[in-house]
């Protein structure tokens, strides 16, 4: 099972308070990191490797948050907030593992949660875009 922490970087470095949720995610949740890095090797044969920085992107769907959780997240994808990710992923035998992101934003032309959906009115689902600053 898969559980993402999102939140202002404080509060999640904080474990919990504030402005925090615990999002469940679909299936179809991806992670993409990359690292900006260049080997070379010079004619009097030094090896160089520099590492120019990293970039992470986090895509999922989010399904059934709270009319106030929407909001929430809507806030920060139009205040461009500074975010951490927290995701914990637990095994069948028990094994907990987490991963932290921090220095993220929500990304999109359009807000991440745009409507509440039926028959659940009280719902919202929408797609989360995540990526490093």
């Amino acid at each position: 099972m898969i559980s993402y922490t999102l939140g202002l970087t404080s509060d999640v470095s904080s474990s919990g308070g504030g402005s925090v949720l615990t999002l469940y995610p679909d299936d179809d949740y991806a992670v993409e990191s990359r690292l900006d890095r260049s080997i070379y090797r010079t004619a009097t044969g030094v090896l160089f490797d520099l590492i120019g920085g990293s970039y992470v992107k986090v895509q999922t769907s989010i399904d059934g948050l709270s009319a106030i959780e929407a909001l929430m997240v809507t806030s920060w994808w139009e205040s461009q907030a500074e975010l951490s990710l927290l995701i914990q992923t637990t095994s069948e035998s028990a094994v907990t593992s987490s991963t932290t992101y921090s220095g993220l934003i929500i990304t999109g032309k359009s807000a991440p949660v745009p409507k509440l959906h039926r028959p659940y009115v009280e719902r919202a689902r929408g797609k989360l875009v995540l990526e490093s600053i």
